[in-house]
């Protein structure tokens, strides 16, 4: 019975031993998280106006306990800053720090990391030609009929083709940026861009230049532009204005080489 009531108090006693050890292990280990804790959490106070960004790193190093870490050339940019707070965490007086600096900074153990701020994606358009792409249209005057021979170019380069008989064109493999120019005898040159297009229908103007005001002659009417030879125009108005009731006779003297008898 003596040895059994030695061994009982033996093992009551290492029992105490143990349950304190662990007692003293936990409450080690809530001092150290409620530590590590109190260095984030804890009140900063700051009152800087166009302060230098390191004299603020050096504050708030000494009431953290945190340290910073950088290169000299990182801060070469870095702006000066205002900053009044007080009682505030250093989540917010690392915000408030970093605001409209170039660079950011993140947290790792106790060390305040500085780094560059990410680069922004560039949404610019540009202006890279896309894939070929082959277009075709028809070419029309103002009353819906086709002209024949109609020249389609590409304008800048030497690339284009001219239209069939019924008006039509077709050209291939080009760059969806291009602007095609379609011009006709007797009519107003005109440019179009493809973009987004893959099929074109243009009716053309016809021109008002005078080389183009049709003239009657003998055995047909023709204009300035296309005529080969030597006619002479008199308009019904200026016969109008002559007092004579021969029409004929007012031609006399206004048409080089021509007498009546």
């Amino acid at each position: 019975m003596r040895f059994r009531g030695l061994c009982f108090h033996e093992w009551s006693a290492n029992r105490k031993i143990i349950l304190a050890m662990n007692l003293t292990a936990i409450i080690l280990l809530n001092t150290c998280l409620v530590a590590g804790a109190k260095g984030f959490s804890q009140g900063i106070n700051l009152s800087e106006k166009n302060a230098a960004l390191t004299d603020v790193f050096k504050k708030i190093e000494r009431q953290t306990g945190y340290t910073f870490a950088y290169t000299g050339s990182q801060l070469n940019e870095a702006k000066k800053i205002t900053v009044e707070i007080s009682n505030g965490t250093l989540e917010e007086v690392l915000n408030l720090c970093f605001k409209d600096q170039p660079f950011t900074y993140t947290i790792i153990e106790k060390t305040i990391v500085v780094k560059p701020k990410p680069q922004r994606p560039n949404l610019t358009t540009t202006n890279e030609p896309g894939p070929p792409v082959d277009i075709s249209g028809k070419v029309t005057d103002a009353d819906g009929n086709p002209l024949t021979g109609a020249y389609v170019t590409v304008k800048g380069t030497n690339n284009g083709t001219t239209t069939d008989g019924s008006g039509f064109f077709l050209l291939k493999a080009l760059d969806e940026n291009s602007v095609l120019e379609i011009s006709f005898v007797g009519f107003v040159t005109q440019a179009i861009s493809i973009k987004n297009k893959t099929s074109i229908t243009l009716s053309l103007k016809r021109s008002e230049s005078k080389l183009d005001e049709v003239q009657i002659i003998a055995y047909g009417q023709t204009t300035q532009r296309l005529n080969t030879g030597d006619v002479s125009t008199v308009k019904a108005a200026d016969i109008q204005k002559q007092p004579v009731a021969n029409p004929l006779l007012a031609l006399e003297g206004r048409v080089p080489g021509l007498f009546i008898t």
